[in-house]
């Protein structure tokens, strides 16, 4: 799989065309919305998430900030509907936790989660992230990974 730090202001287009399965837009701004938040805040960075074959296909995308050692989060992940449970999504995170050690050089780092977003839940706990005591601003189930 291949990850692009896309331009805020100019992303591609494929990217718009990625959609949710019925049952998850509930979990997920939609883009626009999510880029509009984004935009003119440096510190937060937009990857789209490519198979590696002839085409490139654009899959998905991460949203990704840090605003120190102590503050850096994975704040969106999203696999197209039509590519979910295959794996990718596993991939995707994987690839990404690696990224955001590499990049930003901290020991550990927070998502966010719906708790009834079983699903996403179940995937983060295999991978070993770990439930916090504390809810986000929008009363979602914050969790940590630690290097």
């Amino acid at each position: 799989m291949e990850y692009r730090r896309i331009d805020k202001t100019n992303p591609p287009i494929a990217l718009f065309d990625l959609k949710l399965a019925e049952n998850q837009t509930n979990y997920l701004d939609p883009l626009p919305t999510i880029l509009k938040e984004y935009q003119n805040i440096d510190n937060w960075i937009i990857l789209s998430i490519h198979l590696s074959d002839i085409k490139k296909t654009t899959i998905g995308f991460a949203c990704i900030g840090s605003f120190g050692k102590d503050d850096t989060w994975l704040d969106d992940i999203m696999i197209d509907k039509s590519y979910q449970g295959f794996g990718y999504g596993t991939k995707a995170l994987k690839d990404i936790i690696k990224y955001i050690f590499k990049t930003y050089q901290v020991d550990h780092f927070y998502l966010s989660c719906y708790k009834e977003n079983e699903v996403a839940l179940k995937l983060y706990k295999k991978l070993g992230f770990v439930l916090t005591d504390n809810l986000d601003i929008n009363g979602e189930l914050i969790l940590v990974y630690y290097k």
